[in-house]
């Protein structure tokens, strides 16, 4: 997973598939924890320690369905 913007804000993340940029817009402050495309597959993070974990969905340019998982 290659993004830039780590602090929340407007980040710019690859599609898991076809690599192409994504433009997310997260919450200040959140931290990427990973990026899919079969959500139903994620580990739980609220298990691994993340204290809000949230998701949002979105295709990408190419039409592959990315889940962004981040901690917020």
């Amino acid at each position: 997973m290659e993004a830039s913007g780590e602090g929340g804000g407007i980040t710019t993340v690859e599609c898991p598939v076809c690599q192409s940029d994504l433009t997310v817009s997260l919450p200040r402050e959140s931290k990427i924890l990973t990026l899919t495309t079969n959500p139903e597959n994620a580990p739980d993070y609220s298990e691994n320690g993340a204290a809000r974990p949230r998701n949002i969905q979105m295709p990408c340019r190419d039409g592959h369905p990315v889940t962004v998982f981040f901690d917020w």
